[in-house]
């Protein structure tokens, strides 16, 4: 258990979680309130004791029982320590255009963080690092229309990344030795306004220099005592999900033909199979979406 700030701003004292009518129609009974929040972990198939396994860790870290932890006990919980580069998750707990939380976190927000930031593909995690950067050369310019990343915001990026103790600078200056983008490329000779697909290109062409990035996923997927191939499973079934949702609208609603492996493995033996669970959301999902 780790020493509680003395400020807090954010939850004075206990709160009394509102009752939602159709708490138990989501499966997580009253763990989470905001939809949103319900809808991400419904569509990535996660179980009520998914979930349990998330708040059981963060009620041992909520040792004044005000359904908050602090960003000491959050990082603790993801096994990261608290700098700049690790912080920018924060931006994940809450809303796109929301203010992060500063001091404390409720659980919503501790799940909403964990759960995003674990079932984003590689792709993703390179688009979201690329961002924090990006919009620090943005609010150094003066805002442009390009979303791209300067030499400053590089060259801090490449501090950020040793201070999580990878040689990360030596690095990136034997892979910028052996990098030729073509002449028609922002980047030139220099580091300076990359767009998302030079950042990429580099981060692939030379992936143990960025693989700190990849590292800070890895451990985040760890919270609750999961890993990475559970979360490869929940990225594929909400991908298998969104194939669903798209044929229903096109054929009014009708389910694709559930296979006769599942159907017969479903009825027989009493335990939907993953496919069936998939069509069984879908149906819930459409249902609501047209009401």
């Amino acid at each position: 258990m780790h020493a509680e700030e003395k400020e807090d701003t954010r939850s004075p004292g206990p709160r009394e979680k509102p009752k939602r009518k159709d708490a138990n129609l989501t499966g997580y009974g009253t763990m989470i309130e905001n939809p949103d929040v319900i809808r991400l972990c419904t569509e990535l198939g996660m179980s009520r004791q998914d979930v349990w396994q998330l708040r059981k860790e963060f009620n041992d870290e909520d040792s004044d029982s005000t359904d908050t932890i602090t960003l000491t006990s959050f990082f603790f919980l993801i096994q990261e320590q608290n700098r700049d580069l690790t912080k920018a998750l924060l931006r994940l707990a809450v809303k796109e255009g929301d203010q992060p939380p500063t001091r404390r976190l409720t659980f919503d927000e501790y799940l909403r963080c964990v759960v995003t930031f674990s079932s984003f593909t590689e792709i993703q995690v390179f688009q979201f690092f690329f961002q924090v950067y990006a919009d620090i050369t943005q609010q150094r310019s003066g805002g442009t229309t390009v979303i791209t990343v300067g030499e400053d915001e590089l060259v801090q990026l490449s501090q950020d990344l040793q201070m999580l103790q990878f040689a990360f600078a030596g690095n990136i200056q034997v892979a910028q030795a052996h990098f030729a983008p073509p002449s028609a490329s922002p980047i030139g000779t220099s580091m300076e306004n990359w767009t998302f697909t030079d950042f990429e290109s580099f981060a692939r062409q030379h992936r143990v220099a960025f693989y700190p990035l990849i590292r800070v996923q890895h451990n985040v997927r760890r919270a609750g005592g999961f890993s990475d191939g559970y979360w490869a499973k929940r990225i594929k079934e909400r991908q298998v999900l969104a194939h669903v949702l798209t044929y229903m609208k096109k054929n009014h609603g009708l389910l694709p033909k559930l296979p006769w492996r599942d159907r017969i493995w479903s009825a027989v033996m009493q335990n939907p199979t993953t496919v069936k669970r998939v069509h069984d959301r879908a149906k819930n999902f459409y249902m609501s979406s047209q009401q």
